[in-house]
């Protein structure tokens, strides 16, 4: 009898044991998942894909000054670097100027290093954001059904490597008449399929990987639906919609209706179902957002914030 007590003793002794192991050892586990997150940032590179004048560095500072000024709830941004802190500001101070930011050339290939703190408290991480914006050329010979030419290339390594995909539909261009509007979504489909194949390609032996990534389908210049729903034969309505998408001064921000984006949406998304399909099919974390740097829903820019927690983890 006390033979056996003393084994019910010895044998709580060892699962009490091995129970506190087991609790020590997830309490440091968070702890230094906790600390590691604090004070190594997790890397996350975004690759964003887009062509010319598509308003992709309008949008990236509108962004940045929406964080700043703390318009985008739960999201800290910090400049890391003297070339993100210069380029970042001069940007914002050139848009509340009321002058549209000159295009990316290949000479003045614009990149930033932030980090970027999403949540509170004990659910706070951050991450080491590297966002490169390339010169629409760039994206587009990334497109090309010959690749060669950019293989080994910044652009071509940066865009493969990604941990986001963002690939960027211009709605001025697809606002046009209706023939450049038809010409446009019919170009614009295949350089998209062809990027995204390349990409495919390139990861074969990791295409599960891929497939996991956050890919955004992104439309710029929402905004512009307040003109046109969809493409017009309207020439008053054409030169406007040029005249504020590729005006040297950014046009003024509006308070937009979301019954107005959400009826125009069903129209763009209708001619561009068959890439959005093709994109979407296979993606796990993939998603079709309409975003304004100009226009405003609720005091918030349109889908900004939505975005910005869309490409993180």
């Amino acid at each position: 009898m006390i033979e056996s007590i003393k084994n019910i003793d010895f044998l709580s002794s060892v699962l009490v044991g091995i129970v506190s192991a087991i609790f020590a050892i997830l309490i440091f586990t968070m702890f230094r998942r906790w600390f590691l997150d604090k004070v190594l940032p997790i890397a996350h590179n975004i690759a964003i894909i887009g062509f010319e004048k598509a308003g992709k560095t309008t949008l990236i500072t509108t962004i940045f000054k929406e964080i700043f000024a703390d318009k985008i709830l739960g999201i800290k941004a910090i400049p890391k670097g003297q070339n993100s802190i210069s380029i970042i500001n001069e940007n914002i101070a050139t848009l509340e100027r009321g002058n549209s930011l000159k295009p990316t050339t290949d000479q003045a290939m614009r990149s930033y290093t932030i980090n970027m703190t999403k949540g509170s408290l004990l659910r706070k991480k951050t991450y080491k954001v590297q966002l490169a914006d390339f010169p629409g050329k760039k994206s587009k010979k990334f497109a090309d059904e010959n690749i060669k030419s950019i293989i080994n290339t910044e652009f071509f390594n940066w865009a493969i490597g990604a941990d986001a995909f963002i690939f960027v539909i211009d709605l001025a261009r697809y606002l046009d008449d209706p023939v450049s509007s038809r010409e446009y979504v019919a170009n614009l489909s295949k350089e998209i399929r062809i990027a995204w194949q390349h990409i495919l390609n390139y990861h074969e032996d990791k295409k599960e990987k891929i497939l996991h990534k956050p890919l955004i389908i992104l439309f710029t210049k929402a905004d512009l639906f307040h003109l046109s729903k969809k493409p017009t034969e309207d020439h008053k309505t054409i030169e406007e919609i040029k005249k504020k998408g590729f005006g040297e001064k950014i046009p003024d921000e509006i308070k937009l209706s979301k019954t107005t984006i959400d009826e125009a949406a069903k129209n763009a998304k209708n001619d561009f179902s068959d890439l959005i399909n093709y994109l979407k099919k296979d993606q796990v974390k993939s998603k079709v957002l309409f975003v304004s740097s100009f226009g405003y829903i609720n005091r918030e820019k349109l889908n900004l914030s939505e975005l910005i927690n869309s490409i993180l983890p």
